[in-house]
């Protein structure tokens, strides 16, 4: 036969952690508030470059240099957005937007992680 201490089970609770946010720095914040508006500045340089590609489109040698112009812009608009997805990660929330300007496609959601 089992005494009752043998019938009882301990229960030992661990502390609940609470998950950290990683606070950003003051660089980091000025950093985050600044992106959106060089963003679109890229954006906008980009849809630029579009039209005057459009324009001259018998100029091979204009299209090409226009064409470098216009992957160098988009490198540098991946760029910012890979660095301000980052920056948004690390103050806890998670913002995806992609606009496909000539697709007319556009898919924005938000997610927060608390």
């Amino acid at each position: 036969m089992k005494s009752k201490d043998e019938n009882k089970k301990v229960v030992v609770q661990k502390p609940i952690e609470k998950k950290k946010r990683s606070q950003l720095s003051y660089m980091e914040k000025k950093e985050l508030e600044q992106l959106p508006e060089k963003m679109e500045v890229l954006e906008s340089e980009i849809e630029a470059l579009d039209y005057q590609m459009n324009e001259c489109q018998s100029d091979f040698a204009k299209l090409k240099e226009l064409s470098d112009l216009r992957t160098q812009k988009e490198e540098e608009l991946e760029t910012l957005t890979n660095r301000w997805m980052e920056l948004e990660e690390k103050k806890g929330r998670i913002s995806f937007n992609w606009i496909w300007r000539k697709g007319n496609f556009l898919n924005s959601h938000y997610m927060y992680f608390y």
